[in-house]
């Protein structure tokens, strides 16, 4: 029973952070991704649109038959009432995990988060950090453009205008002397050589899509629903957008060839409110 496959979802690339660190520890599992490209980015979108993606997003899934479904999603995991959308299967976020994870490594209690301009003003991951650390230094700022030029495949330092959106976005907490940064977005840290030259090699950058794919193990592992296969997973891949404009950036970061793997869908059709 417990040869289902994971199911991930999110905006577009960014969930592919979470995707490989899960095909990491977990190498035997089956997983299916759905990056909702065709709509993204998320971070502009009004909670009542944000809820209706969401729904559509799980439904997908659930139709895949998972047994477990990671939101690699900062912005749906920071607004979405996931409650409220009546799905039958366990759903994990990537809020938690990463503020659990900062509050741990930071030394001085000055913490950063950036994401999305809806992540941040909903203002959860804070939330969350001051109920764990409530003497904790929080400074927020949203990055609008990262994600736009990073779905278009601009994410190496040698590009001009991501560095200089990275220069205006994070040169603040270098001023403000914080020793570690929240990627509230899991697209992040597929610039984080670029978000490294910007705030230096001393902080700590924390992988939101990562922490969340280390409580999806830890939550199968406790449950007893680790894949028994001793051979390799398989990994299938759904986008609602061009795949010309995945497959650049996927093959990159994956180190693999996935035209074969990937299925266009019209997530529109699933699901309503």
């Amino acid at each position: 029973m417990w040869e289902k496959p994971i199911g991930i979802f999110d905006s577009g690339l960014g969930g592919l952070t979470a995707l490989k660190e899960i095909s990491r520890i977990m190498p035997n599992e089956d997983i299916v991704y759905l990056g909702d490209t065709g709509r993204a980015p998320y971070g502009d979108k009004d909670d009542s649109t944000l809820k209706l993606y969401a729904k559509q997003d799980l439904s997908f899934l659930e139709s895949q038959n998972v047994k477990i479904i990671l939101a690699a999603c900062g912005t749906l995991s920071s607004l979405a009432d996931f409650s409220e959308l009546q799905i039958n299967v366990r759903l994990v976020g990537v809020v938690e995990s990463a503020c659990d994870s900062a509050v741990k490594v930071t030394k001085n209690g000055k913490i950063g988060i950036i994401g999305t301009s809806s992540t941040i003003n909903s203002g959860t991951y804070k939330k969350k950090i001051c109920s764990l650390m409530p003497n904790a230094v929080v400074y927020q700022k949203a990055c609008p453009m990262f994600v736009p030029l990073i779905e278009s495949g601009n994410i190496d330092c040698f590009n001009s205008k991501l560095m200089k959106y990275a220069k205006d976005y994070l040169s603040v907490f270098k001023e403000l002397n914080t020793d570690t940064i929240i990627l509230g977005c899991t697209h992040y840290p597929l610039i984080e050589t670029v978000i490294r030259k910007v705030v230096g090699s001393n902080v700590n950058l924390i992988n939101s899509g990562e922490k969340a794919a280390e409580l999806v193990f830890k939550l199968l592992k406790s449950e007893n629903k680790l894949s028994s296969k001793k051979s390799s997973g398989k990994i299938k891949f759904f986008i609602s957008g061009e795949k010309e404009k995945f497959l650049k950036v996927a093959n990159s970061f994956l180190e693999n060839d996935l035209k074969k793997d990937i299925e266009t869908v019209n997530i529109c059709k699933w699901g309503s409110l």
